[in-house]
């Protein structure tokens, strides 16, 4: 089997978590127990909300969280270790002891990477927070997740009560009223500026939606035939013309397009023993 299909069969089978045999895993993972110590604190987020991940990994740490049991892979010194496979290291960072915080927004949901953690997450771990990114609405919210109660991201009361139940799982002193409140604010203050910065933009990513990323990647194939170009090399092109990563676009919808392509015989990929998918030069067929 080739890299390629091993790569969409693993994100096939997290994504169909949602949908098959539901009942039976929530009562295994409800026979796992709900008072079992927190180990962990797991933000599960779009890569697009890093900025909003950035400010609650900060938050967690105001309210004196150790670094060392706090993840976020958005965060550099909270991420995933130099060296290690980014989905065998989530699936098994996560586990019964884990609190998993969902930065939930539009971009999460259509992130292929954030579903397989949402599945990772409902299977192996017990505790999890969603948190909604305005404007996106707790009706808004689906798969495993639906029911849970959440929080806004914004709201100074559901942060307070946040900061509660942190306090409460961990063991933590309550902060001090006075030294917590001005923290609060200004975390408060940084997530409503930058909510407003992304409705300013909500309107550029219509223009940018309709670029045709099938043609884009062609091109810039088959300009580059002699050598061959990667996949990696692909996206980081698209990246710093377009800026797709702010458009929702992720190096996974690049392979579609290749898988598309090779389908069609437009192009094909130069495979060799040890080579990562990522790194395998592709060419146009001509």
């Amino acid at each position: 089997m080739s890299d390629e299909k091993d790569l969409g069969s693993n994100f096939r089978y997290e994504v169909n978590l949602f949908f098959t045999g539901r009942e039976k895993l929530q009562i295994e993972n409800n026979n796992k127990g709900e008072n079992q110590m927190i180990e962990r604190i797991f933000i599960s987020h779009s890569s697009i909300d890093k900025d909003y991940a950035e400010c609650l990994v900060r938050l967690l740490t105001d309210m004196k969280v150790n670094d060392d049991i706090i993840f976020c892979s958005s965060v550099k010194g909270y991420g995933v270790p130099l060296g290690e496979d980014f989905l065998e290291y989530i699936k098994n960072t996560l586990n019964e002891n884990s609190l998993v915080l969902f930065v939930l927004s539009e971009r999460f949901y259509h992130s292929k990477i954030c579903l397989c953690e949402m599945g990772a997450a409902w299977v192996k771990t017990n505790k999890h927070i969603p948190i909604i990114v305005p404007p996106f609405k707790f009706k808004d919210i689906e798969g495993v997740i639906v029911g849970k109660q959440g929080l806004e991201i914004n709201v100074n009361e559901d942060i307070n009560e946040l900061k509660n139940e942190i306090e409460k799982i961990l063991g933590i002193a309550p902060l001090n009223i006075n030294i917590w409140e001005k923290r609060r604010n200004e975390y408060l203050k940084k997530i409503n500026e930058l909510i407003s910065k992304e409705i300013q933009q909500d309107s550029r990513t219509i223009i940018q939606s309709n670029i045709d990323y099938k043609r884009l990647v062609f091109k810039l194939i088959r300009n580059n035939n002699n050598k061959g170009i990667s996949t990696h090399e692909i996206y980081k092109i698209l990246n710093k013309e377009y800026d797709v990563d702010k458009y929702g676009i992720e190096i996974l919808d690049i392979y579609n397009v290749l898988e598309d392509l090779e389908n069609k015989e437009k192009i094909r990929g130069i495979r060799c023993d040890g080579v990562k998918y990522e790194d395998i030069p592709w060419r146009a067929v001509i």
